[in-house]
């Protein structure tokens, strides 16, 4: 069986099709940084990824363990 656009409505390729795909695709809006402050940048990013700033203070005691290790 073909698909043939005369089969279906128009609802389905209309408004409410397009508006209920909108509601399940996260909106991402680009800001410019440049204008930014740090310390609304650091507020920004631990409201988008909490766990980065963690893993980032983690990171450095590892790194700073290797570097003491002798070789």
């Amino acid at each position: 069986m073909k698909w043939h656009p005369a089969a279906h409505t128009e609802d389905e390729f209309g408004v409410t099709w397009v508006e209920a795909f909108a509601k399940l695709v996260p909106q991402k809006v680009h800001k410019d940084l440049t204008k930014v402050s740090v310390k609304e940048k650091l507020k920004m990013l631990r409201k988008q990824l909490p766990e980065l700033l963690e893993l980032t203070k983690d990171w450095k005691v590892k790194l700073t363990e290797v570097k003491d290790e002798p070789l």
